[in-house]
């Protein structure tokens, strides 16, 4: 009888997600630390989460940017972990605005991707501060 057995292992809904192309993180941390997994090879542990859908490349830079990690930190975190850790609990940021970029934002924070180096992920933080009218005073504290 299925009431018997003390474990649920029914089987999961969404069990095809963790096999397909997704974003993976960690729910507790201490920087962004956003995952892409564009071919659905990696699996993840109990305390991370998993994002899957359309533009993934264009999610993950405005999930691993400063400006972001700044404002879960600073307004939708509900504080920090102690001294320096964030809690990335997808309920604090699901209402966060994303970017709906032009074609030119897209293509070039494709080809910065393509290229990764640290210079190249400060000009896609530069394309989001941009894109949301984070003036240079306000740049400096969220470098802070």
């Amino acid at each position: 009888d299925k009431g018997d057995t003390p474990y649920n292992l029914r089987s999961c809904a969404y069990m095809e997600d963790f096999f397909s192309p997704k974003i993976i993180f960690q729910e507790m941390v201490q920087e962004s630390s956003f995952m892409l997994d564009d071919k659905g090879e990696f699996m993840c542990l109990d305390t991370a989460r998993i994002i899957t859908g359309n533009d993934l490349d264009i999610i993950i830079s405005v999930l691993n940017s400063k400006l972001f990690f700044y404002a879960i930190k600073t307004f939708y975190g509900g504080g920090g972990l102690g001294g320096n850790g964030v809690r990335m609990k997808h309920t604090f940021f699901e209402n966060f605005p994303m970017p709906n970029f032009s074609d030119k934002n897209i293509i070039d924070i494709k080809f910065l991707l393509s290229r990764l180096s640290e210079g190249n992920l400060d000009k896609i933080d530069k394309i989001i501060f941009e894109f949301y009218g984070i003036e240079e005073e306000e740049i400096k504290l969220i470098d802070n």
